[in-house]
């Protein structure tokens, strides 16, 4: 049961890292005229994302921040469950391509439904910080 736990610990973490990845490439490549004149034709997305891609690279910090403290618990997570030099193995590959080269690739074209999605989480995280 506790592998269970922490398998699920884990995936968690992992899909955090991705859309933390998503999020952070997508929109460091979005236009903010585009977004814009998305928003303005009524776009329901583009309206939700608008305002969060005005706050400029406020955002970009705090996603990235998020994304690298879940990365690096992963890495102790990993080296706690197992301690030798195959975790440290493991988890460079699981953040690697299951939490930045993959999701980027993959979901990089989906980036306003996904930011609009996690608009309220963002905006917490954006208030917090």
């Amino acid at each position: 049961m506790a592998d269970f736990i922490f398998a699920l610990i884990l995936i968690t973490l992992v899909a955090v890292s991705a859309l933390c990845s998503t999020i952070f490439g997508g929109l460091h490549s979005l236009n903010h005229y585009q977004l814009k004149r998305k928003a303005m034709l009524g776009d329901k997305n583009a309206k939700l994302v608008y305002p969060l891609h005005s706050t400029g690279y406020q955002l970009l910090l705090c996603v990235l921040t998020v994304n690298i403290t879940v990365n690096a618990i992963i890495a102790v997570l990993l080296a706690n469950k197992s301690g030798n030099i195959y975790s440290v193995i493991f988890s460079l590959i699981l953040i690697l391509f299951f939490g930045e080269l993959l999701p980027m690739l993959y979901l990089r074209k989906r980036v306003i439904s996904i930011t609009a999605f996690l608009a309220p989480v963002l905006r917490k995280i954006l208030g917090f910080m």
